[in-house]
């Protein structure tokens, strides 16, 4: 039996197969590399490739040069129609866009949060009671514990502390009894 490459027996698919496998990958592919189930769920795909049209070659090193020609054929493919929506670009024709999704864009909208502009919630932030604290009305007040027995070096760390940082007042622990 005489193949495409000219060999006798089963010595691999030919040219014309690989192409027709790797285009129907690419269609199948367009909308990037996630496949649907069946039922309507998307998954994620192992491979760009599906490696189970190649199951009728028995020769593992074949198959594996048949999947890797397929690969390629199809990579070649996507660059071409990549260069030609580059080059209608450049030429000033408008080019359809996939859109990236993110997790901000595939987020729904949660109809419990309120807008910032709310009044309801300007209300709220006039009544709070640590608003004053935030619009720097009134310096808050700091008070900075130690352990029982606190070392030489915590010592000077707080020394460094009160003089950044207003208003910080040191309590040592004390023992319980």
């Amino acid at each position: 039996m005489e193949t495409a490459g000219g060999k006798a027996g089963k010595a691999g698919p030919d040219k014309a197969r690989v192409r027709s496998i790797a285009k129907t990958q690419s269609k199948r592919d367009v909308g990037g590399k996630m496949g649907k189930k069946p039922d309507g769920e998307e998954k994620l795909r192992k491979s760009p490739i599906d490696t189970s049209m190649f199951k009728d070659i028995k020769n593992k090193e074949r198959r594996q040069e048949a999947v890797g020609k397929a690969y390629y054929e199809r990579k070649r493919e996507r660059t071409k129609v990549r260069r030609a929506k580059q080059e209608a670009e450049k030429r000033g024709e408008t080019v359809e866009r996939g859109v990236t999704n993110t997790i901000e864009s595939m987020r729904e909208e949660d109809e419990t949060l309120l807008p910032p502009d709310d009044e309801e919630v300007q209300g709220e932030d006039n009544m709070d009671e640590f608003e004053s604290y935030f619009d720097d009305s009134r310096t808050p007040k700091i008070m900075i514990t130690t352990k029982v027995s606190p070392s030489a070096k915590v010592f000077d760390f707080l020394k460094e502390w009160t003089v950044v940082v207003p208003n910080v007042f040191i309590t040592r622990a004390r023992r319980i009894h």
